[in-house]
């Protein structure tokens, strides 16, 4: 058995489950109603309840957990927080989408995102559990463990790659992209030059192609860019008339036939296809992007489901116990302030068997009254000498209720 809040890492312990029946008989199956309106977190909580064992050393593993738990409310608040980001992560996450068609520039850039949210969500829930006042074996055993998990994910160095590669989004304004074309000046392969932060300016298409086409010296013998670029903005106010041309023409748009004879630029015009792709041509070159960039976003892909598994696979499986703890102080924290008293229970480490209380009462009985200092509270004790009690009464005199509470003192006991 790995890492557990419920006993302690290494031991070998033997459980013995209740009957629902039973639960149902000491009125526990209440208190499962009244901790929780989760019903995954209610499953949990009547599990571990339920599952009995006469282990001293898991009775107060777990009793000094709690104890911090209920002592430090703040701790609970975090890491309730923690657990919840983890969950949206977990539900939201795009670290296992399998298809790299799918996946561009913005995945790229979303998935650094997430893992920096995996990394400051661990860094987070380590820093709230190194608070001093944290004194159970428990708490600094999961401390050390995140502290662990985290120095072999290589998470500190991995951050500052993050901060290093990470571009947002929003930054991106416009990209260069090279196109080589064959001997009829057809498109024959396109390939992504830069990714810019700022966009291209508008100037004079007709200049800016004449000037290069008629100057032998503009043609360069290399593709490699030299940052001298012309770009013609087309703002719709502009393009208005030619569309309305266009339009009129039954859908027949412009295309060159031959690039320059004589020094004139001749076109015709042809039918534009019902299913012609030029309307799509943003998402065209978005696919194309998406193509040269799928070994990247693979290799990126896998690197960081691999960390990210640390915070989702190993942490949140501890998500659970860790809400038993809180769920549990939350339900007595408000019995507490109710008026009810409560204190922790002290195992017995030696081999005689037996129990002592002092001023017990019925839990159900106490979150369905008002008045808690009108409960009258009972002793009891099971040792070698009184094994059997027999309890006699009047009806309605309370024999139900301390017979109940006697079963709830017993199971809850060794739980917290």
């Amino acid at each position: 058995m790995g890492f557990s809040l419920l006993q302690p890492f290494g031991t070998v312990t033997e459980y013995k489950k209740l009957p629902d029946y039973v639960m149902h008989d000491i009125g526990l199956d209440a208190f499962f109603q009244e901790i929780s309106s989760d019903t995954k977190e209610r499953r949990f909580i009547t599990n571990v309840l339920s599952q009995i064992t006469d282990n001293a050393d898991v009775a107060e593993y777990r009793r000094k957990i709690f104890a911090d738990i209920i002592r430090l409310p703040q701790l609970r608040n975090t890491m309730i927080q923690l657990f919840d980001k983890i969950q949206f992560m977990k539900d939201f996450s795009t670290m296992h989408k399998t298809s790299d068609e799918e996946l561009g520039l913005w995945h790229l850039f979303h998935r650094l995102d997430e893992l920096d949210s995996y990394i400051r969500t661990i860094e987070t829930m380590r820093e709230c559990l190194s608070d001093e006042r944290i004194q159970s074996e428990g708490l600094i055993s999961l401390r050390n463990y995140i502290t662990e998990l985290y120095e072999d994910a290589c998470f500190a160095e991995m951050k500052k790659d993050i901060a290093s590669l990470k571009i947002k989004a929003s930054d991106v304004q416009s990209v260069t992209l090279g196109i080589n074309v064959n001997e009829r000046f057809e498109a024959v392969s396109i390939g992504l030059v830069s990714v810019n932060r700022k966009p291209f300016k508008k100037s004079g298409i007709v200049s800016n192609f004449a000037d290069v086409i008629s100057s032998k010296d503009k043609i360069r013998d290399t593709a490699d860019w030299d940052g001298d670029m012309h770009y013609q903005l087309i703002e719709k106010e502009n393009n208005a008339s030619a569309g309305k041309f266009i339009e009129k023409l039954g859908g027949f748009s412009a295309v060159r036939n031959t690039p320059f004879v004589d020094g004139h630029i001749r076109s015709t015009l042809v039918k534009t296809p019902d299913d012609d792709s030029t309307g799509n041509s943003t998402l065209y070159l978005d696919t194309i992007m998406n193509k040269m960039l799928s070994s990247l976003v693979k290799k990126l892909r896998d690197t960081l489901t691999k960390y990210a598994n640390v915070a989702i696979v190993n942490v949140s499986g501890l998500v659970p116990e860790f809400i038993y703890y809180i769920r549990c102080a939350e339900f007595i924290s408000g019995l507490m302030e109710k008026g009810c008293i409560f204190c922790e229970a002290q195992p017995k480490t030696d081999s005689e068997t037996s129990m002592s209380a002092r001023g017990f009462y019925n839990l159900k009985l106490a979150m369905n009254m008002d008045n808690v200092s009108e409960i009258v509270r009972n002793d009891i004790t099971f040792d070698k000498k009184h094994t059997v009690y027999i309890l006699t009464g009047a009806n309605r005199g309370g024999k139900t209720t301390i017979t109940q509470a006697v079963g709830q003192l017993l199971v809850v006991q060794q739980k917290s």
